[in-house]
């Protein structure tokens, strides 16, 4: 078990090498978030970004993702606007 602790540094020091955002960032630039969270695989900064693109328009968006990314985005999107219209 000697090496236990190494383990654990590496992986401290691997949680601490993620990007964070901070809410103004993600409010005035969530497509741009949101296209650098897809490039690295970042799930959760994806997730956060995409709902602050609803309203963005289909041609901006399309112009920065391939084809199956933008479909992903533009079905959940209209998941988003569906529950939003039901709540209210």
């Amino acid at each position: 078990m000697q090496g236990l602790p190494d383990v654990c540094y590496v992986f401290s020091l691997l949680r601490s090498t993620q990007p964070s955002i901070d809410s103004e960032a993600m409010e005035k630039h969530p497509l741009e978030i949101l296209v650098y969270a897809v490039k690295h695989d970042l799930t959760d900064l994806g997730d956060l970004a995409a709902p602050m693109t609803v309203g963005f328009p289909l041609a901006e968006v399309q112009n920065r993702f391939a084809i199956g990314v933008f479909v992903a985005w533009a079905r959940n999107i209209n998941i988003v606007l569906l529950l939003t219209l039901m709540v209210f």
